[in-house]
Protein backbone atom coordinates (compact mmCIF):
# COMPACT_ATOMS: atom_id res chain seq x y z
CA UNK A 1 0.00 0.00 0.00
CA UNK A 2 1.18 3.75 -0.62
CA UNK A 3 1.09 5.45 2.30
CA UNK A 4 2.91 9.02 3.66
CA UNK A 5 4.99 8.84 6.11
CA UNK A 6 6.47 11.69 8.14
CA UNK A 7 10.69 11.54 8.06
CA UNK A 8 13.03 13.67 9.61
CA UNK A 9 10.54 16.18 9.19
CA UNK A 10 9.68 16.03 5.53
CA UNK A 11 6.57 14.45 4.31
CA UNK A 12 7.51 11.51 1.67
CA UNK A 13 5.92 8.83 -0.04
CA UNK A 14 6.78 4.95 0.73
CA UNK A 15 5.04 1.73 -0.24
CA UNK A 16 4.72 0.00 3.21
CA UNK A 17 4.02 -4.10 3.55
CA UNK A 18 2.74 -4.89 6.53
CA UNK A 19 2.34 -8.45 8.25
CA UNK A 20 1.80 -9.49 11.76
CA UNK A 21 5.08 -12.41 12.11
CA UNK A 22 6.18 -15.28 14.88
CA UNK A 23 9.60 -14.65 15.65
CA UNK A 24 9.92 -17.63 18.25
CA UNK A 25 13.13 -16.66 19.41
CA UNK A 26 12.09 -13.10 20.15
CA UNK A 27 8.97 -13.03 21.44
CA UNK A 28 6.03 -15.66 22.29
CA UNK A 29 3.39 -12.83 20.68
CA UNK A 30 2.77 -11.99 17.48
CA UNK A 31 5.31 -9.16 16.01
CA UNK A 32 4.13 -6.64 12.97
CA UNK A 33 7.17 -6.40 9.78
CA UNK A 34 7.12 -3.70 8.28
CA UNK A 35 9.01 -3.14 4.81
CA UNK A 36 9.48 0.22 3.83
CA UNK A 37 10.19 0.56 0.02
CA UNK A 38 10.76 3.82 -1.76
CA UNK A 39 8.58 4.52 -4.46
CA UNK A 40 10.49 5.77 -6.74
CA UNK A 41 12.76 2.85 -6.20
CA UNK A 42 16.23 5.28 -5.20
CA UNK A 43 16.45 3.75 -2.01
CA UNK A 44 17.18 0.45 -0.54
CA UNK A 45 14.17 -1.16 1.63
CA UNK A 46 13.81 -0.70 5.24
CA UNK A 47 12.68 -3.17 7.52
CA UNK A 48 11.30 -2.91 10.43
CA UNK A 49 9.62 -4.66 13.85
CA UNK A 50 7.05 -3.42 15.86
CA UNK A 51 6.02 -5.21 19.18
CA UNK A 52 2.67 -3.07 18.91
CA UNK A 53 0.63 -4.48 16.68
CA UNK A 54 -2.38 -2.20 16.78
CA UNK A 55 -0.08 0.37 15.18
CA UNK A 56 -0.32 2.40 12.12
CA UNK A 57 2.12 1.05 9.76
CA UNK A 58 2.35 4.93 8.33
CA UNK A 59 3.24 5.95 12.15
CA UNK A 60 5.45 3.48 12.51
CA UNK A 61 7.95 3.38 9.49
CA UNK A 62 8.02 7.59 10.56
CA UNK A 63 8.80 6.73 14.55
CA UNK A 64 11.46 4.23 13.00
CA UNK A 65 12.82 6.76 10.66
CA UNK A 66 12.77 9.64 13.39
CA UNK A 67 14.94 7.44 15.48
CA UNK A 68 17.82 7.17 13.75
CA UNK A 69 20.00 10.32 13.85
CA UNK A 70 19.59 9.53 17.94
CA UNK A 71 21.02 5.60 16.91
CA UNK A 72 23.55 7.44 14.67
CA UNK A 73 24.93 10.08 17.15
CA UNK A 74 24.98 6.59 19.89
CA UNK A 75 27.32 5.20 17.82
CA UNK A 76 29.46 7.84 16.80
CA UNK A 77 29.79 8.63 20.25
CA UNK A 78 30.84 5.14 21.20
CA UNK A 79 33.10 4.17 18.32
CA UNK A 80 34.71 7.87 17.70
CA UNK A 81 34.90 9.34 21.20
CA UNK A 82 35.25 6.10 23.39
CA UNK A 83 32.36 6.77 25.92
CA UNK A 84 31.67 3.08 25.66
CA UNK A 85 34.97 2.57 27.75
CA UNK A 86 35.08 4.89 30.22
CA UNK A 87 38.32 4.46 32.70
CA UNK A 88 36.73 5.51 35.99
CA UNK A 89 34.81 3.06 38.37
CA UNK A 90 33.18 5.24 41.22
CA UNK A 91 30.23 6.98 42.10
CA UNK A 92 28.83 9.17 39.25
CA UNK A 93 32.12 9.18 37.63
CA UNK A 94 31.00 6.65 34.46
CA UNK A 95 27.69 9.07 34.16
CA UNK A 96 29.76 11.77 33.94
CA UNK A 97 32.26 10.39 31.49
CA UNK A 98 29.54 9.73 28.70
CA UNK A 99 27.88 12.97 29.83
CA UNK A 100 31.18 14.72 28.73
CA UNK A 101 31.36 12.49 25.48
CA UNK A 102 27.88 13.37 24.38
CA UNK A 103 29.12 17.34 25.05
CA UNK A 104 32.45 16.74 23.03
CA UNK A 105 29.78 15.38 20.17
CA UNK A 106 27.93 18.13 20.11
CA UNK A 107 31.37 20.89 20.41
CA UNK A 108 33.05 18.83 16.99
CA UNK A 109 29.31 19.45 15.22
CA UNK A 110 29.60 23.50 16.00
CA UNK A 111 32.81 23.59 15.26
CA UNK A 112 31.87 22.22 11.75
CA UNK A 113 28.85 24.38 11.25
CA UNK A 114 31.04 27.51 11.64
CA UNK A 115 32.74 26.32 8.71
CA UNK A 116 30.17 25.50 6.92
CA UNK A 117 30.91 25.68 2.90
CA UNK A 118 34.49 26.06 3.54
CA UNK A 119 36.90 23.26 1.85
CA UNK A 120 37.87 21.74 4.70
CA UNK A 121 39.97 18.32 5.17
CA UNK A 122 36.78 16.06 5.11
CA UNK A 123 35.91 17.06 1.71
CA UNK A 124 39.30 17.72 -0.06
CA UNK A 125 39.44 13.33 0.52
CA UNK A 126 40.16 12.19 -3.62
CA UNK A 127 38.22 9.88 -2.85
CA UNK A 128 35.21 10.96 -2.11
CA UNK A 129 34.48 12.47 -5.75
CA UNK A 130 31.61 14.94 -4.92
CA UNK A 131 30.46 14.39 -1.40
CA UNK A 132 27.51 16.82 -0.31
CA UNK A 133 27.21 14.99 3.20
CA UNK A 134 29.99 15.44 5.99
CA UNK A 135 30.11 12.57 8.39
CA UNK A 136 30.79 12.54 12.10
CA UNK A 137 34.16 11.34 11.53
CA UNK A 138 34.86 14.00 8.73
CA UNK A 139 33.58 16.71 10.86
CA UNK A 140 35.96 15.28 13.72
CA UNK A 141 38.57 15.73 10.85
CA UNK A 142 38.29 19.31 10.67
CA UNK A 143 37.89 20.06 14.76
CA UNK A 144 41.31 18.29 15.35
CA UNK A 145 42.76 20.43 11.77
CA UNK A 146 41.33 23.97 13.52
CA UNK A 147 42.68 22.61 16.76
CA UNK A 148 46.36 21.60 15.61
CA UNK A 149 47.01 24.10 12.64
CA UNK A 150 47.48 27.09 15.01
CA UNK A 151 49.83 25.57 17.46
CA UNK A 152 51.73 23.79 14.68
CA UNK A 153 52.03 26.80 12.32
CA UNK A 154 53.08 29.15 15.66
CA UNK A 155 56.41 26.39 15.92
CA UNK A 156 57.03 26.42 12.63
CA UNK A 157 59.81 28.67 11.26
CA UNK A 158 59.61 28.74 7.19
CA UNK A 159 57.21 29.18 4.63
CA UNK A 160 58.24 25.38 2.88
CA UNK A 161 57.46 24.11 6.36
CA UNK A 162 54.06 25.41 6.57
CA UNK A 163 53.73 23.77 2.85
CA UNK A 164 54.69 20.40 4.30
CA UNK A 165 52.90 20.51 8.01
CA UNK A 166 49.41 21.77 5.73
CA UNK A 167 49.47 18.47 3.67
CA UNK A 168 50.86 16.18 6.40
CA UNK A 169 47.85 18.00 8.82
CA UNK A 170 45.35 17.44 5.91
CA UNK A 171 46.09 13.68 4.33
CA UNK A 172 47.52 12.31 7.90
CA UNK A 173 47.51 13.56 11.31
CA UNK A 174 43.77 14.36 11.07
CA UNK A 175 42.28 11.19 10.30
CA UNK A 176 45.22 9.34 12.33
CA UNK A 177 44.10 10.53 16.07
Amino acid sequence: MLLQTCERGSIRERLLYVRQVLWASVSKKPILLIISRDAAGKEADDFFFSTDVTDSPALSASDFSDRWSVEDTFRNVKQYLGAEQPQSWKNIAPERAGAFSYLVCGAVWLVRIEREGEKTAAILREWYGEKDCVSFLDALADARQQLWRERIIAMSSSRSDLTIIQELLVNTLVWAA
